[in-house]
């Protein structure tokens, strides 16, 4: 007899830097197909093969090098050089289309997600070096968490879902807790009932349960690495972390639909309403800033103050800022977008049509990583070009 299953969001489990929210999903995550065992599945020391290189269309000045290549020097993006923007790199997916893109912290490594399995590429030439399925990373792969339920007949056991933090560099175990459900989740293997995000800073991890199948009432909870339960925030349908990790913004169904969190305590900061519910979200790197997308429209709020900075009709799926927040990049299927935050002007862009919309900007604004098909490409602003 089938059991009832957790419906959990099911985003971008290693990172919160990308800036597109992690939604609620009222659909339960689908059965793996590993044996029903609480070992996880661990990411890869060993570098992985180079992935296939795909053709890519020449840029203007270079040819995009396939990955294995060291990518060439560069400047970092701002508003006055972004026509120099070149097709660097083309690097291949492992099967299906990334659907959300990030760099770490560091800026070293470029990590997709793909409907359950993460990849990490080294980001000076693509070479593939990690790759994990069903688990949450930490953003400097150090650390592991899987979920499992517990296999027994006793209905309160039943209810206890499974939190084990590994070390990735032993395969040691550090910790573990476990979390009471309202319903059976005795049945959920490896990853299967639970996904969660860890902050960039690795402090702390989040997740948004449905707990209760056929009303769909999402919440937000938010521990620290050790196990402890800092808050939750019932009716939390999506969430993303600031750069350093210490802030955290959800949507909300209601009004008003964003809500700003202190991540070490839960204290709420703010509320927002932007008048449509946001489909992507991003903080600005020194967190003054939160830039929203959703409805047809992109905003810019100075979330401190509550005060609307910018707008532009948009229709994009996910957000990022440059490194010094001068510059907001949009990503659509059809196509990149990029503007000036200080005077709302439209900056040049290359074509990029044929992606998903799924982008990512390195913390230093180096390099731009966007998904085309089934593939990566890296964008840069050589070092050598002038305004």
């Amino acid at each position: 007899m089938l059991r009832p299953r957790l419906a959990l969001v099911f985003g971008l489990v290693w990172l919160a830097a990308c800036g597109q929210f992690a939604a609620a999903t009222p659909t339960p995550l689908p059965p793996t197909r590993a044996a029903d065992t609480a070992t996880p599945v661990f990411m890869t020391d060993t570098p992985a093969p180079t992935p296939t290189f795909v053709t890519a269309t020449p840029s203007p000045t270079a040819a995009a090098r396939p990955a294995g290549t060291e990518l060439p020097d560069v400047q970092p993006l701002t508003p006055a050089n972004a026509a120099g923007l070149t097709l660097l790199g083309q690097w291949a997916s492992l099967g299906d289309a990334p659907n959300a893109l990030a760099f770490t912290s560091s800026g070293r490594s470029l990590w997709a997600l793909a409907f359950g399995r993460v990849w990490a590429w080294r980001a000076r030439d693509g070479v593939l070096v990690r790759s994990a399925a069903n688990v949450a990373l930490s953003p400097d792969g150090q650390f592991v968490v899987e979920t499992f339920g517990v296999s027994t007949g006793e209905a309160s056991q039943a209810q206890q879902l499974v939190y084990v933090l590994r070390d990735t560099g032993n395969n040691t175990e550090v910790t573990r807790w476990t979390d009471t459900k309202p319903i059976d989740v005795s049945g959920c293997r490896p990853g299967e009932c639970a996904a969660l995000r860890f902050s960039p800073d690795a402090e702390r991890l989040a997740e948004i349960e449905d707990l209760v199948p056929g009303q769909r009432v999402p919440v937000l909870k938010v521990w620290r690495r050790d196990g402890t339960l800092i808050f939750t925030a019932p009716g939390a349908q999506a969430f993303t972390f600031s750069a350093d990790g210490t802030l955290l913004v959800t949507q909300h169904a209601t009004e008003p639909p964003l809500n700003l969190w202190r991540a070490a305590d839960g204290a709420l900061l703010k509320s927002i309403a932007p008048g449509f519910a946001p489909a992507a979200a991003v903080f600005s790197p020194d967190s003054g800033r939160l830039a929203v997308a959703g409805a047809g429209r992109v905003q810019v709020w100075r979330w401190g103050e509550g005060t609307l900075e910018r707008e532009w009709p948009a229709d994009v799926v996910s957000l990022a800022f440059n490194a010094d927040g001068s510059l907001l990049a949009a990503g659509s299927a059809a196509g990149l977008r990029l503007w000036s935050v200080a005077d709302g002007q439209e900056l040049p862009a290359p074509a990029t049509a044929g992606g998903n919309g799924q982008l990512a900007l390195a913390p230093d604004g180096s390099r731009l990583a966007v998904v085309i098909g089934q593939t990566v490409e890296i964008w840069g602003v050589p070092a050598g070009f002038q305004p």
